[in-house]
């Protein structure tokens, strides 16, 4: 089994260092994202054990005002004649009731301290965890661009083929027109058929409209910030979030009206 092991962790380091290195920086930040994540919901959990001690607090509180409550109204029916005796404080349970508020009090200090601590250290590591999305975020669009360059083969392809064609395009166009006198109209269904020719590759040739959609390649940036390694194609099952809606576009009256509200306060007008 620690064979196999072994010979896994190799190969996953061997994958890994066959990666660009926008890709290993990539892996890196992702794999600190995940650490400080574990960390983050770790720390969550402890500090949520120690709820129930801060809780504690309640109930010994409410026990010891019970019974000074309970002795009050006794005192008072007593007063009012409506018992005998006079009632007296049961000492012993109050004194373990005061002794349990007061260890209930100190035990929740404590917590609360050690709470304190716990929070400032999840906040330190979603600081830094933003911090890393952002870079993660960076990245990505990098990785982007190589995965474009990817495509530049196919391009250089096309564009050969393209100018193969064109040649071919021209040498037949010579040959149409080999050898005919300017203005002999004995040519003319030729001309006309090589000019209706020449409008249906004009059309060919003319661009495809394009309508930017993001979302494969959304696909492949939030997969990358997962994993490095992921390929564009391995990427299209990624289950994507919803985008959060864009900021409202100001009309030009209130944009002029919020600029001019700024003027006291930029640095000329202070001077």
């Amino acid at each position: 089994m620690s064979k196999l092991k072994k010979r896994a962790e190799y190969e996953a380091e061997f994958a890994l260092a066959a990666l660009s290195e926008p890709r290993q920086r990539l892996h890196r930040l992702n794999r600190e994202r995940v650490e400080l994540s574990e960390k983050m919901r770790e720390l969550t959990e402890q500090s949520r054990r120690l709820d129930a001690i801060v809780a504690a607090v309640g109930p010994a509180r409410a026990a010891l005002t019970a019974l000074d409550e309970s002795l009050r109204a006794a005192l008072s029916a007593w007063a009012k004649g409506a018992e005998p005796c006079q009632p007296k404080v049961d000492a012993a349970k109050r004194s373990a009731l005061v002794a349990a508020l007061d260890d209930a009090e100190a035990a929740a200090e404590s917590a609360k301290a050690v709470q304190a601590e716990m929070a400032a250290e999840i906040a330190a590591a979603g600081r830094r965890g933003n911090a890393l999305q952002d870079e993660a975020e960076r990245l990505s669009r990098v990785v982007v661009v190589e995965e474009m360059r990817t495509l530049l083969p196919q391009v250089i392809a096309a564009r050969a083929e393209a100018n193969r064609l064109a040649q071919v395009f021209a040498d037949a166009r010579a040959e149409i027109f080999r050898s005919v006198p300017y203005g002999d109209t004995s040519y003319n269904e030729s001309a006309s058929a090589f000019e209706k020719f020449q409008r249906e590759l004009r059309f060919a040739e003319a661009p495809a409209p394009i309508t930017p959609n993001g979302d494969s390649w959304r696909r492949f940036t939030e997969a990358l910030k997962v994993d490095a390694a992921a390929t564009f194609e391995s990427a299209q099952s990624f289950e994507l979030a919803p985008l959060p809606p864009a900021p409202p576009t100001l009309d030009p009256i209130t944009a002029a009206a919020r600029a001019v509200e700024s003027f006291a306060t930029n640095s000329v007008m202070r001077q």
